[in-house]
C-alpha cells in the first residue's frame, strides 16, 4: 500500500535528519506566533485569535515535527458542533521548506487522523497534495450536492463553506452519518 510506504520513508527520514514527531497539548508563544503567521491569521490579528488557537491546541492537541526544540512541522484539529455531533476539522498542516520532500506532511496527516479515528472528521482544502493525501488516507470526497443542507448551513455559519475550488473530504464515520441525513431530506 502506497500510504504505508510513504509513512515508512517519512519515519526513516525523521531518524536520518535527527527529527522527532510527537503529540503535544501546548506550544510556546513563539511557536504560536509562527503558526499564526504561516496560516495567515496574523494579517487579520485581533486579541482573540491567539487565545482561540491556544485553547484549540490545549483541548485537541496537535502533532509536531521538531529539529531539537525548533518547530519545523505541525498539524492540529478544530472542534465544531454540528447539531448533536462534534466534528473535528483537520487544519493548519505546515512543514518547513527544507523538509517538504520527505513525506512529513502525509505523516502528520496520518498521525492526527489515527488519533481521531473514532471521531467525525473533515478536511477542507484546495491544495492538490493535501487532496491526494486525503484520498490515500481513505477519506471520501464529497461535492456540495452530496452534503445535506443542514450541514451546509452549519459550514456557512462557521465560515467553512468555501468556493468551488475547495474540496471537502470526510472520514468513513462522518460519511455514513451524512448519507443517513441525506436520505432523510
Amino acid at each position: 500500500m502506497k500510504e504505508k510506504a510513504i509513512i515508512k520513508h517519512a519515519k526513516m527520514q525523521l531518524t536520518e535528519l535527527d527529527l522527532t514527531s510527537r503529540y503535544e497539548n501546548s506550544l510556546s508563544f513563539h511557536e504560536m506566533a509562527k503558526i499564526l503567521h504561516i496560516s495567515g491569521l496574523d494579517r487579520n490579528l485581533n486579541a482573540t485569535i491567539p487565545e482561540i488557537l491556544t485553547k484549540r491546541i490545549n483541548e485537541n492537541g496537535c502533532y509536531t515535527i521538531r529539529k531539537e526544540n525548533e518547530l519545523v512541522g505541525c498539524i492540529f484539529m478544530h472542534k465544531h458542533e454540528m447539531g448533536r455531533i462534534t466534528v473535528y476539522e483537520r487544519v493548519t498542516l505546515w512543514v518547513a521548506e527544507p523538509y517538504r520532500k520527505n513525506g512529513f506532511g502525509f505523516l502528520l496527516m496520518a498521525k492526527i487522523s489515527a488519533h481521531y479515528v473514532e471521531c467525525y472528521t473533515i478536511s477542507i482544502s484546495k491544495n492538490n497534495q493535501v487532496c491526494a493525501n486525503n484520498e490515500l488516507l481513505g477519506m471520501k470526497h464529497l461535492s456540495l450536492d452530496e452534503i445535506p443542507e443542514f450541514v451546509l448551513d452549519t459550514l456557512r455559519t462557521l465560515g467553512k463553506l468555501r468556493g468551488a475550488d475547495y474540496k471537502y473530504y470526510v472520514n468513513h464515520k462522518l460519511y455514513v452519518w451524512l448519507q443517513k441525513l441525506k436520505e432523510l431530506e
